[in-house]
């Protein structure tokens, strides 16, 4: 079980925040708060995994709260979810060691896949490595050695316009948004099926073939 620790303030955010990570299988939440004290009551008496860490909080400035959380729970990990978006804000946090870094307002497809990715992260730890494993927990993209027929910017194209589509789709809807061939797209989705981007599911009806179904892990 991976534990987590919520740091924001924001009502919605948190809402947001603890729906996204309790759909991920084996993701626990431990506390949701922005309250300095509670905040290190709970890393002393939990083991937290994980730390979603707004840098705008009441009673304290998130960078030194978090330099504070690396300096004496350096084992714990920490993804940034903050409207923070200075490139000193970000150096700093990057400096400091965590793992990603994601603006507000943000997609929550995109705080899924940083999750999803981090467990990868997790499950990695736990077996004999290679370098294949070692790449699709580090880059995130996946995007530095293609194979071929695949294409850098196509790739991002289909990429985001499946980060703006909630739950299941099939490749026929996927084909209307991006005005690309099915025959086309077809490979793309086994890619990114293969680099655990997307799961796949197959759907039976009364008639006519078996439709398959996509959605983001």
């Amino acid at each position: 079980m991976i534990d987590v620790l919520i740091v924001e303030d924001d009502l919605m955010v948190q809402e947001i925040n603890k729906n996204c990570v309790l759909s991920i299988k084996e993701f626990n939440i431990v506390k949701i708060c922005d309250d300095e004290k509670i905040i290190f009551d709970t890393l002393i008496n939990h083991k937290i995994d994980l730390i979603l860490l707004d840098l705008t909080l009441p009673s304290i400035d998130g960078i030194e709260l978090l330099r504070r959380i690396k300096s004496e729970f350096n084992k714990t990990d920490v993804i940034i979810v903050s409207a923070r978006n200075d490139n000193l804000s970000l150096q700093k946090a990057l400096n400091l060691g965590v793992i990603d870094y994601i603006l507000k307002p943000f997609k929550i497809q995109r705080l899924h896949i940083s999750l999803n990715q981090y467990k990868l992260r997790k499950e990695l730890l736990n077996q004999d490595i290679n370098q294949e494993k070692i790449d699709k927990v580090i880059f995130l993209n996946n995007t530095y050695d293609l194979p071929k027929g695949i294409d850098e910017n196509t790739l991002e194209l289909i990429k985001n316009a499946i980060l703006d589509i909630n739950g299941y789709f099939s490749t026929n809807k996927l084909s209307e948004i991006t005005k690309i061939s099915r025959i086309s797209l077809r490979k793309y989705l086994k890619y990114l099926e293969n680099t655990n981007f997307l799961a796949s599911k197959l759907e039976y009806k009364a008639k006519g073939r078996p439709q398959i179904y996509y959605k983001i892990l």
